[in-house]
């Protein structure tokens, strides 16, 4: 019902969305610690945030965040990750 819509929107998602961040942020840092380049998980979604699939839902209405906030996290993030890539391949 759109009841049960609107409570997970204000209660559920947000949170969902916060750890799929914290996911993001995790994952680009263990990436980068394992010797992959942290730069593929930014090109990745780059494509993705200009892929209507991957932005065409309400973020309301959705778990995860939208690509363009993923993006954006993950480039705060790229020069640490890229320190830490640097240092796993020495």
């Amino acid at each position: 019902s759109i009841t049960n819509e609107i409570g997970k929107g204000i209660l559920i998602n947000p949170f969902s969305r916060g750890m799929e961040l914290e996911a993001d942020q995790v994952g680009i840092t263990l990436m980068a610690q394992a010797g992959y380049p942290p730069q593929a998980a930014i090109d990745f979604w780059t494509r993705a945030s200009a892929d209507p699939d991957f932005s065409a839902s309400v973020p309301f209405f959705s778990t995860h965040p939208p690509a363009q906030e993923r993006l954006n996290m993950l480039r705060s993030l790229s020069s640490s990750a890229t320190t830490r890539y640097q240092e796993s391949r020495n």
